[in-house]
């Protein structure tokens, strides 16, 4: 028995695309070779890297099973005509099983043929299953781009297929699969030969090649911990962007690099996005936890002539914090009761008017309901309309158009700089919350009420225009909104009686 392996070498794949592919791999694998009956060590194993999706299959039977399978015919009465000679349907069936029509056999009525299965090569087999695996991958988006057309994320540029050290023979999209894979396309892509399945793994990490995700993840971290020293510094952990790196090198390197005191001025969750979202860059904290001029990034290639590197990352990470800084500046500018009228331009659905009119139905919802139900004295009452109505004022700012990431963050932050009460600024933020079943809730009665009243909105509204959501679609994300008001419900113990 031997490992059978598949890779399918391509230009670079979004990674969203990755890890949904990986396991549609996975599962189509385990599915097919069952129906072929070809047994192998269960689980399969799926890897992945920007521009490769990694199939194997530990130890692999050399055939499949065999069994004897009974396929049932016409009815009994037309085994034989009323001279004892088999009939024509009787001839033609044992014909169809290819088998003699004197084995054929009576069960339950039927005309019966038992046919030896399997016992197929499992090279011959895995011929079969490994093209059908590939052109049955779904992706968001595909694209053509040879003359047979067929489909896929990003062009297919070669294609291993081996069960030990044979080549599984076929040929897709113009391709014919082979022993013959890729190195770092940064480095011209040099010819890797992989003489055995089983060593894959090995002879491209030996070329500096990290196939695993799951080891390059961990890899990741060890670089990002060395780089850092046995100082004080860390790193603030992100498993999420952390996981996109992953996906966007196969030979990592790690790169800390600096940038202006000066920026330290800014919010520092303007400076996290900035560098998370725009540069995949990690921040570093102090030993107290204070955010410093640091950051950590990875390229994909050898640590040779890091310094460039560290120099380029730097300086198109000052370009992206001047621009933050700007828009910061300019958005402080403008009141936000003058963001807000700006609003009525703003479309929220069509069958539900504009952003403004939201808002709106939001304040009447708190006065006319949640007021009521929530345990809130007059004065918290009066502060959840006035953050209802500066809520979704960030929406049309400079900012949040070039970080979405920073909606609610960023109202919070301009209305503090206006001077506006503490628990209105931190309930302009918190309305969206939560954002999902492991996010913090709103710290505050005002920010409960104010998030209940948009989440009832939303739900009221898009149920009322006929958008609800099915088992497999919910693209305003309604679930989520729903689980959110019962959670800040249950969470709270709030008794609402409206």
């Amino acid at each position: 028995m031997h490992d059978a392996l598949l890779e399918i070498g391509c230009e670079e794949l979004p990674v969203s695309y990755i890890k949904p592919a990986l396991e549609q791999m996975r599962g189509l694998a385990e599915d097919l070779c069952s129906k072929k009956m070809l047994r192998f060590s269960m689980p399969a194993v799926t890897a992945a890297t920007p521009r490769r999706l990694i199939l194997i299959l530990p130890q692999v039977a050399d055939k499949s099973v065999r069994t004897t399978q009974r396929i049932a015919g016409p009815p009994e009465r037309m085994l034989k005509d009323d001279h004892g000679d088999y009939t024509m349907a009787a001839v033609g069936f044992a014909k169809k099983c290819a088998i003699p029509v004197q084995e054929l056999k009576c069960f339950d009525g039927k005309v019966c043929a038992e046919i030896e299965v399997g016992g197929e090569k499992a090279r011959k087999i895995l011929a079969q299953i490994f093209p059908e695996i590939i052109q049955s991958i779904r992706f968001p988006k595909t694209m053509m781009w040879e003359k047979t057309g067929f489909r896929f994320a990003r062009p297919v540029r070669n294609i291993v297929a081996l069960i030990g050290s044979d080549t599984i023979k076929f040929t897709l999209a113009g391709i014919k699969s082979g022993k013959t894979t890729y190195g770092l396309y940064t480095a011209g892509m040099k010819k890797i030969d992989i003489t055995n399945a089983d060593s894959f793994s090995e002879i491209l990490r030996s070329k500096g090649i990290r196939t695993d995700h799951h080891d390059r993840k961990e890899y990741m971290k060890r670089l990002m911990t060395d780089v850092l020293g046995a100082g004080k510094e860390r790193v603030i952990e992100d498993d999420e962007l952390l996981d996109e790196n992953v996906f966007l090198v196969e030979m990592p390197s790690v790169v800390a690099g600096n940038f202006d005191l000066s920026y330290l001025e800014l919010p520092r969750e303007i400076l996290i996005t900035c560098m998370r979202t725009k540069q995949k860059f990690f921040s570093v904290l102090d030993e107290s936890g204070r955010l410093i001029n640091r950051f950590i990034g990875f390229r994909n290639g050898p640590t040779e002539s890091h310094g460039s590197v560290r120099e380029g990352f730097e300086r198109v990470l000052t370009a992206r914090l001047e621009d933050a800084k700007f828009f910061y500046e300019h958005d402080k500018k403008n009141p936000l009761s003058s963001m807000t009228e700006q609003l009525t331009g703003v479309m929220f659905h069509e069958k539900l008017g504009t952003v403004y009119d939201k808002i709106h139905r939001m304040r009447q919802l708190i006065e006319q309901a949640l007021s009521h139900g929530l345990p809130m004295n007059h004065e918290q009452k009066d502060q959840s309309l006035h953050a209802a109505q500066l809520a979704k004022a960030d929406l049309v700012s400079a900012l949040v158009f070039e970080y979405p990431e920073l909606q609610g963050i960023a109202g919070r932050l301009y209305a503090a700089a206006q001077g506006i009460d503490p628990d209105i600024c931190q309930a302009i933020e918190d309305h969206y919350k939560p954002l999902g079943p492991h996010d913090s809730l709103p710290v505050n009665v005002i920010g409960s009420c104010v998030a209940l009243a948009d989440k009832c909105d939303s739900l009221a509204g898009y149920f009322l225009a006929g958008i609800i959501p099915s088992g497999n679609k919910d693209p305003f994300g309604l679930r989520r909104q729903a689980l959110g008001i019962i959670r800040i419900i249950l969470d709270n113990q709030y008794h609402i009686d409206c």
